[in-house]
């Protein structure tokens, strides 16, 4: 891989142990190195001989490989930066500097005594005499051993591949080898058919490094939330296949090898590496929220689910953080979607995720089911209250989200008068006392409302099945009475009969919690019923009366409670569903999974589009914060390249646009890449968090955002830069990649 701390052009350093070909026994063949040619030294002795001695009988010859160009000769020498040559040691060949001093016609042999002196000797291996003889690429006899050893060069570094008993078996090692660092295209010693197991092999075991990141913030906003973590770590700790699944696959894929399926049945995560941003945490566009590195093989197999984790959980969060910033943080928000989510699935997911991303609770919906029985040997209605998981429940109990709501429209409905209600005596709140009547305390705190002057102006007569609901209600649960009053009249019927319930209530020491309005005019409606409330208060002086929640519901959406709030209102709580949990202004946040590295070479994807042009290698990623605290710009960087440094002054630049840069003196410097699965290794990793936590830094990152780019109408865009030595490479990497156009 390059190493982005320096130039792609910098010398390899030179091996300590040099390697020599035999082509017959008792010569030895060295190299020097020319600037325009290459040429070969061969020395005949024996092999007693010492290797650095130069036989003063049989002089050296050099004979020129690449011969030069005349038009290519420049009068530097050919090896300074006018040259038209690569690099040297691109081509793992040295060239020597003396051979244009000589004057040398091309293709003729030149005598070595104007070319080597014998004061200069070859250099002597540091590991004991060189081997007698060796065929082989790569394969070196060492005599202090006795063993055939094999070595490659991989990344500027000598790899020591083993020792071997024959020079064969060194061979077939250095082959391997460099089918696996080089792949097809490696030059090896036998022919490439030799090894159909090990390419085999080596498509399963290519290691590679892929990003998964979106391109562009969702809802026309300039920030995103980060969730479906845990998820994807907990689908990487129980990723296997079953024998039932791999044989699904045999009689699915024509002409399956059993040799693959076998592969299949050890396949799992142990090799698997995964960095990412913490869950919960605000992130911007072509920032990696996950690095998967591992076997090609199984981390393609990865792309699937984690995608499908991530998408839909960052989306929803990132709505929900949407209408938390719109609502305000007095606001109650609720989570109404079940109903009308993607299926159960989703219908979980959306409420761990709203949550997430900022709401307070999630919605439940007490049915009274209706059932009419004889018992004994009278008639009798007996009425059988269920709770019904219609919204909910469930996500309360696995996740530990509280738990809000009331009841349906159904129920008031299934009423018919107050003689339906069987069971009527109510114990106080302290126990001490029992109302044995609670129905008839209700009908006279409604007729005490009735007769107030300054009410009863506003109502005549109530929905006598609609009070007869609410004081059934509040008989089963005295401590949470919340009621919808938008059944049949809000003004004219369901706040009346709601206060009149509330009243008696409060008469045996319980408090009403509120009201809900499904329908109508959200704003008007609500700042009536504020009125009635603290005419109630006054007239019948009851304490706190007037503070009574009222909760709002009815398709909204982020417009819609943006608009109450233009308006004005009296709303307390916000119930919102299907627009929450279905994202009905966008489909899908577009995360994407894109290879950055294979076998530590970088790769890039290249597009017309520049907005899908891909940022290569493996990378760092900080966040750097000004003098006030707010996040200023996220940087990503080279992995080999020292982290940026608090009160340094740092040049940031945009992936691909070369005339926006900024430098960045940054007061706090966080990392944002941390390691959060190692597969079976024993490195530390990041645990994680509860749901609590997660939400909690949701919260606390979106309260410290500069305020521009949290507005709802055209945000300033968050800065996501690269450094100067990353976009150079970038650059560098898209010219070598990008095929060049010819006119005609």
């Amino acid at each position: 891989m390059w190493d982005l701390n320096d130039s792609p052009h910098q010398t390899v350093r030179q091996e300590e142990s040099e390697e020599f070909c035999y082509s017959s026994p008792g010569k030895r063949v060295g190299s020097f190195s020319n600037s325009s040619s290459s040429a070969v030294v061969i020395e005949d002795g024996s092999d007693d001989d010492e290797p650095n001695r130069v036989r003063a009988n049989n002089p050296l010859i050099t004979h020129q490989f690449f011969p030069e160009m005349e038009s290519s000769v420049r009068d530097n020498g050919g090896g300074g930066p006018g040259s038209s040559f690569p690099r040297s040691h691109w081509f793992g060949v040295q060239f020597s500097q003396s051979y244009l001093a000589t004057g040398s016609s091309v293709g003729k042999p030149a005598t070595v005594g104007a070319v080597v002196e014998p004061a200069q000797p070859l250099k002597k291996s540091r590991r004991g005499p060189r081997s007698r003889s060796s065929q082989y690429r790569g394969v070196t006899f060492y005599r202090r051993t006795g063993r055939w050893e094999s070595h490659i060069w991989d990344c500027g570094k000598q790899v020591y591949l083993g020792g071997f008993d024959t020079a064969h078996a060194a061979a077939r090692a250095y082959d391997r080898a460099a089918i696996k660092f080089r792949g097809v295209e490696a030059d090896i010693n036998f022919n490439i058919e030799d090894y159909d197991n090990d390419m085999k092999q080596l498509i399963y075991d290519l290691n590679k490094k892929f990003d998964l990141y979106f391109r562009k913030n969702p809802f026309g906003g300039e920030y995103t939330i980060f969730a479906g973590l845990e998820e994807c770590i907990k689908f990487l700790a129980n990723f296997t296949l079953t024998d039932a699944e791999i044989d699904f696959v045999r009689d699915s894929l024509p002409g399956c090898e059993e040799a693959f399926c076998d592969y299949l049945r050890g396949l799992d995560c142990s090799d698997i590496e995964v960095y990412a941003v913490s869950e919960g945490s605000v992130v911007f566009p072509k920032v990696p929220l996950l690095r998967i590195e591992g076997p090609v093989a199984v981390v393609q197999l990865l792309e699937t689910p984690f995608l499908n984790l991530i998408n839909y959980a960052s989306l929803v969060a990132t709505n929900a953080a949407r209408h938390r910033f719109v609502a305000g943080k007095s606001k109650l928000l609720l989570e109404f979607g079940a109903r009308r989510a993607q299926g159960p699935d989703g219908a979980i997911s959306a409420s761990k995720y709203c949550y997430l991303g900022g709401f307070d609770a999630t919605r439940h919906v007490l049915v009274l089911l209706l059932s009419v029985c004889l018992l004994f040997m009278e008639t009798m209605f007996v009425y059988l209250l269920f709770f019904c998981y219609c919204s909910n429940v469930a996500a309360g109990r696995l996740f530990g989200i509280p738990l809000r709501g009331t009841h349906s429209h159904a129920f008031v409905s299934s009423f018919m008068s107050l003689d339906e209600i069987v069971d009527k005596a109510l114990r106080s709140s302290d126990g001490k006392t029992t109302c044995e009547d609670f129905v008839s305390l209700v009908q006279t705190c409604l007729a005490k409302i009735q007769n107030s002057s300054s009410l009863s102006g506003i109502f005549s007569e109530t929905n006598k099945s609609e009070l007869a609901a609410f004081t059934s209600y509040a008989l089963a649960f005295p401590s949470a009475f919340l009621a919808l009053v938008d059944t049949y009249d809000v003004m004219k019927s369901g706040i009346p009969n709601f206060c009149a319930v509330a009243l008696a209530l409060n008469e045996l020491g319980y408090k009403a919690v509120g009201i809900r309005l499904d329908s109508g005019d959200l704003a008007y409606l609500s700042t009536e019923a504020r009125k009635f409330f603290c005419g109630v208060e006054r007239e019948l002086n009851v304490p706190d009366f007037g503070k009574m929640i009222i909760t709002a519901s009815n398709d909204l959406n982020e417009e819609t409670v943006d608009a109450l709030n233009k308006q004005g209102h009296e709303v307390d709580a916000f119930g919102i569903g299907t627009n929450l949990v279905t994202c009905y202004s966008q489909a899908a946040l577009g995360c994407v999974f894109k290879l950055v590295e294979i076998n530590n070479q970088p790769r890039i994807k290249l597009s017309e589009d520049v907005t899908k042009v891909s940022i290569p290698c493996k990378k760092r990623t900080y966040r750097l914060f000004g003098k006030e605290g707010y996040p200023l710009v996220d940087i990503m960087t080279g992995e080999n390249e020292p982290p940026p440094k608090v009160g340094e002054r740092l040049l940031c630049r945009h992936p691909f646009n070369e005339s926006k840069r900024a430098y960045v003196v940054p007061q706090r410097v966080e990392e944002l890449l941390k390691c959060y699965w190692r597969g079976n290794a024993d490195e530390a990793r990041e645990e994680l968090e509860p749901l609590k936590e997660i939400r909690n830094r949701c919260i606390k990152q979106l309260e410290n955002m500069r305020p521009d780019h949290m507005r709802r109408l055209n945000p300033t865009p968050y800065k996501v830069s690269v450094s100067a030595k990353l976009y150079d490479f970038i650059h560098f990497l898209w010219l070598n990649e990008a095929p060049v156009g010819e006119l005609h």
